[in-house]
């Protein structure tokens, strides 16, 4: 495995979105037109998701998918659908990982 791959679990690797198009293990390109820095993950057709080290909130997304992913399929669609009208910018960024880890499981499963 390539050592700028930080394995986090089964489902969920790290690495510094720039060196993507370098790392054989890792079959995705991202987008050209968005900064490295402004992507924060990414799945892939596999069901893998990536998350970009140089993101400017790696930590704190690092940990709320490592829960997330706990968590069931029930109480993910249950959060998806929960509606609050000002959101903070941690929902907001939660809401989108949230999205992240539902697709992430479905292209899991169409393996």
């Amino acid at each position: 495995m390539n050592k700028n791959i930080e394995v986090i679990n089964d489902h969920l690797w790290a690495v510094k979105f720039l060196y993507i198009p370098y790392i054989e293990e890792i079959n995705y390109q991202p987008d050209p037109c968005t900064s490295a820095y402004d992507e924060f993950g990414r799945v892939t057709n596999e069901g893998l998701l990536i998350l970009n080290k140089d993101f400017k909130g790696y930590n704190t997304i690092k940990a709320m998918f490592i829960k997330m992913m706990n968590k069931s399929d029930v109480q993910l669609k249950f959060e998806k659908e929960q509606s609050i009208e000002k959101k903070t910018n941690y929902q907001i960024i939660y809401a989108a990982a949230l999205l992240c880890e539902l697709e992430r499981r479905t292209k899991e499963r169409g393996k």
